[in-house]
């Protein structure tokens, strides 16, 4: 008979490494890089929250050019000068 459990909730803390210097080259920035970095979490913290997963399962992180077109979609960075 399969057993039941209660829904958990687990949090978990993923050390994630972004090259700024490569991610931000030819960006113009329009905030602090508090805020990109503020910015970076979220984003990768809402995808993570789309899937269920296993243990023992990879968790997939995006590359720089996804995580560079969130930046632009929240008007934080654009390109060269205007």
């Amino acid at each position: 008979m399969k057993r039941d459990f209660k829904p958990y909730k687990l949090s978990v803390s993923i050390q994630v490494e972004v090259d700024l210097n490569e991610l931000l080259d030819g960006l113009k920035l329009h905030t602090t890089i508090a805020e990109i970095k503020k910015n970076i979490g979220m984003y990768l913290r809402a995808g993570v929250k789309q899937y269920k997963f296993v243990p023992g399962e990879d968790i997939t992180i995006p590359d720089e050019g996804q995580i560079a077109g969130n930046l632009h979609e929240w008007d934080i960075v654009s390109y060269g000068e205007e």
